[in-house]
């Protein structure tokens, strides 16, 4: 967590409340010694005058301190609200960083009982810290020299009980820590119990697996009951010890200065024995105090090690490009160089796709040279793109681009964590601007894994994917996706309109040039055919729309992106053939001069590619036009005789041929 920031931003707030919390403690300790005088002087001596006097100075006290306490509670909410507002943000920014092999490290349910219980868990503990904590050190402190100095011999009675109370303190928190560890984990399994069961109720429906799932979420639901109980139980254990020994000491001292003040020839007065009581009992309190503060303590101790495991992961994901062996970054893609040898990579619009571990003035003048901030650059792109579109809302062509050229050249990958084979091994093929190379294999031969490696999802275990011969893993992230669009196999959509859904791939994308997308995807039909429109409300994911639609919609937002890269990873595969062949006869016109990887299963979508690449096991088994195939590589013949049949072989070679 990155405290350095936090206090840095928050001091301030933080210093002020407890400037009003030490007014309100030196308030809070004033009042038993003016009590005291009240008695003894006031009371015992007969003088209505003093009682007045040292009555108003007791009453203005008061309102000084009631005062101070509501400035620190104002202080305390505000700073802790923003400090935990903050800290949810910069988690979510963490999370979004995160690579995908960082983000399977922690279950999804996981992630979101740390974004939200184990925050407010902290949240609470920092205005805690303000309210309570802090006064209660200083409160405690204050009475115990007040005491000592009214009474010495009574404070011998405070030094057997304060060392008592701590040991049990430091005993409860000790113990309380693992056990509220366990708490937050639990809550873990059942936030991961529900999110799986709202995902698939359509199955558990299907399947009519309601006392099967109940059996489950009743177990979970019942280890969550056992560990909070254990946790409690720490607490139910030794607050009543806390209070048993605190209302000792109080026995004690009522027993040994009532016994004083009634002997004869004593100096112990009444008023003194008052106050002392008063201050032993705030010292108690105090201890209670912090006793009630550790227990916050050993929660928000266990959520910040939670928040923790998050930040510190290296987000491989936002990670800078790795430079080759002789620590200097190619400049085969447009890259400069500077005087000292540090090699900037440039995109094709003239944004860095290369950065150093540190930047330097100069890098920032060269970057203002070479067109400005990223902002101004990514805006000059966008503007460069549509002064070329033509009339009419039309997206434009990329056709003549010179970027988008894939290559992968012996990459293997295999997931982290697994055992086993590869999931892809020593895989070979080059895909060319205005080229549609199509990718099919049966199911878990790795197709998916493959489109993955080329935005950097996943970095490869061995051999090279490169962009315009550039090796991807020393091209920056975020740069090296701004030229690609992936239009995933399990389609996302998210809550808001339709329009809002496909200007996912270009913020700054017209009215005109989102019907155009959703043209070419053979979306626009069922669009207008909704009484809203494009302005229609979706669910949270898509979920008032069939499968068909979303895949429509996914390959919008795609296309609207205007990449050098498409990648369409099985996304057709709700779609009838008719519906599929026409979104395929608009990308022929809408992507020449683009690089489009197509992943399939059905053979008839990648019969009329390019170039196809047949993959079985994770390995190229075959590589070539459907017609090359058919003679050569027997795991296509076998797809193929599966899909279509022995009756339609001849009909599909003569229309090869023709």
């Amino acid at each position: 967590m990155p405290y350095a920031k936090y206090i840095r931003k928050y001091w301030k707030g933080f210093s002020l409340a407890v400037f009003f919390l030490m007014l309100e403690a030196a308030a809070d300790l004033m009042m038993p010694t003016l009590l005291a005088l009240i008695i003894d002087r006031g009371i015992a001596g007969k003088d209505m005058d003093e009682v007045l006097r040292l009555g108003g100075i007791m009453l203005l006290i008061t309102a000084v301190g009631a005062v101070a306490a509501s400035m620190r509670n104002i202080l305390a909410v505000l700073v802790s609200q923003r400090f935990g507002t903050e800290l949810r943000s910069d988690l979510f920014r963490q999370i979004q960083s995160l690579s995908f092999q960082e983000m399977n490290s922690f279950e999804r349910a996981s992630l979101i009982t740390r974004m939200t219980n184990d925050i407010t868990i902290v949240q609470n503990f920092v205005g805690g810290l303000m309210r309570i904590f802090v006064k209660a050190p200083m409160l405690g402190l204050g009475a115990l020299i007040l005491a000592i100095r009214l009474n010495a011999e009574l404070a011998i009675i405070l030094g057997v009980v304060v060392p008592i109370v701590a040991a049990l303190v430091i005993l409860s928190m000790r113990i309380g820590f693992k056990r509220y560890m366990r708490v937050q984990q639990s809550l873990d399994r059942i936030n991961g119990a529900v999110r799986e069961y709202l995902g698939g109720v359509r199955v558990v429906k299907a399947f009519n697996r309601f006392a099967h799932e109940s059996a489950r979420f009743r177990k979970t639901n019942e280890e969550q009951r056992d560990v909070s109980v254990q946790a409690m139980l720490t607490m139910a254990i030794f607050n009543p010890l806390i209070m048993l020994t605190v209302n000792l000491a109080v026995v004690a001292i009522l027993w040994v200065g009532g016994t004083w003040a009634a002997g004869a020839g004593s100096s112990t007065q009444v008023g003194e024995l008052v106050a002392f009581i008063n201050y032993m009992t705030q010292i108690l309190f105090a201890l209670m105090m912090v006793s009630m503060v550790f227990n916050m303590f050993v929660r928000a101790r266990a959520g910040t090690e939670r928040i923790n495991e998050v930040f510190a992961r290296g987000g491989q994901a936002a990670q800078t490009a790795t430079p080759n062996r002789d620590g200097a970054a190619d400049g085969r893609y447009g890259g400069s160089a500077d005087s000292d040898g540090e090699t900037r990579q440039m995109g094709p619009n003239g944004q860095s796709l290369i950065r150093g571990t540190g930047a330097s003035t100069r890098d920032e003048e060269e970057m203002d040279r070479l067109g400005g901030s990223s902002e101004r650059m990514a805006a000059t792109q966008g503007q460069a793109n549509r002064s070329s579109e033509p009339a009419g809302g039309s997206l434009g062509r990329v056709e003549g681009a010179q970027s988008g050229a894939i290559a992968f050249e012996r990459v293997s990958f295999a997931y982290p964590g697994t055992t086993g084979l590869p999931v892809l091994r020593e895989v070979s093929f080059a895909c060319q601007p205005g080229q549609t190379v199509s990718v099919i294999g049966s199911t878990g031969s790795g197709k998916s894994t493959l489109a993955q490696l080329i935005p950097r999802f996943y970095d490869a275990d061995s051999g090279t994917v490169r962009l315009d011969g550039v090796d991807t893993r020393r091209i920056d992230p975020a740069a090296l996706r701004e030229q690609i669009a992936i239009v995933p196999q399990k389609t996302m959509l998210f809550s808001g309109s339709i329009a809002d859904n496909i200007r996912w791939g270009r913020e700054d994308a017209t009215k005109e040039e989102i019907e155009t997308a959703a043209r070419l995807a053979q979306a626009h039909d069922f669009i207008t055919a909704l009484p809203e429109g494009y302005d229609a409300l979706l669910g949270q994911r898509g979920v008032n729309l069939s499968g068909g639609q979303k895949q429509r919609l996914a390959i919008a937002r795609a296309l609207i992106r205007q990449p050098r890269v498409l990648i369409l990873d099985d996304c057709t595969s709700a779609l009838d053939t008719t519906t599929e062949s026409r979104i395929k006869e608009g990308l022929r016109d809408y992507a020449k001069g683009m690089t489009c990887l197509m992943i399939a299963q059905r053979i008839t979508s990648v019969m009329d590619a390019d170039l196809i690449v047949v993959l079985d096991v994770g390995e190229v088994v075959g590589l070539g036009t459907h017609a090359s195939l058919m003679e050569s590589c027997p795991v296509y013949q076998e797809i193929y005789q599966s899909q279509i049949g022995k009756e339609m072989d001849s009909h599909v070679q003569g229309a090869t041929r023709g």
